[in-house]
């Protein structure tokens, strides 16, 4: 097969999503993971993603950066996880719903004026983001993932109040239909701060 089209691997299904959508948002190639990239943050968000089971040296960092560092550990997920038994918040959501949960983060943002406008409006499609997530309310995405406005309201806050952040997620959500979608929001959150690329980890293999 060396030298022919014929090579086939799960990452075309999973990874390739990805990799499709760092270009669509960053206009990069060549997602770059840093291992070490939990250090230093004050707050980090990882959704649907068990990260001490598929990258354990990865969560090892971010439990280490919780504990050691006293970064604020927010995960998003339905089931119980190793990080959720050591997060600073669990926003238990309804599988499948991160993109909703996401856009709701940046609705509480936008209102509450927690970032800088003028910088963001710079951002090519920042109208039309404005405009998508008017109907992300807390009330609609409570009703759509589950977590309350209350808990989407403090998360929100501390995330975008935090002076270094980062958005972690794992292949296994981008192996659904969803899974682009998904770490497009996540690019979203990103740049709505002002945060660079490197501020979103997505791990591509179990390692």
């Amino acid at each position: 097969v060396v030298g022919s089209p014929n090579i086939d691997s799960s990452a075309v299904f999973g990874y390739g999503l990805v990799e499709r959508a760092w270009d669509m948002a960053f206009g990069e190639r060549g997602h770059r993971i840093d291992l070490k990239s939990p250090f230093g943050k004050e707050a980090i968000l990882v959704i649907e993603s068990d990260l001490s089971v598929t990258h354990p040296i990865f969560g090892l960092n971010i439990l280490w950066a919780k504990r050691r560092e006293g970064a604020h550990l927010i995960v998003a997920d339905s089931k119980e996880t190793k990080l959720t038994g050591h997060s600073s918040q669990w926003l238990k959501m309804k599988p499948g719903t991160g993109v909703a949960l996401l856009n709701g983060i940046m609705k509480v943002i936008i209102d509450r004026g927690l970032f800088d406008r003028e910088r963001a409006s710079k951002v090519v499609g920042f109208s039309s983001l404005e405009e998508v997530l008017k109907s992300y309310t807390p009330d609609v995405v409570h009703r759509i993932t589950g977590v309350t406005e209350e808990e989407l309201t403090s998360a929100a806050e501390s995330f975008a109040k935090a002076r270094r952040r980062m958005v972690s997620l794992s292949i296994g959500i981008s192996e659904n239909t969803k899974g682009l979608d998904t770490v497009l929001a996540a690019a979203n959150l990103v740049m709505l701060l002002g945060d660079g690329p490197e501020a979103l980890q997505i791990p591509a293999e179990y390692s």
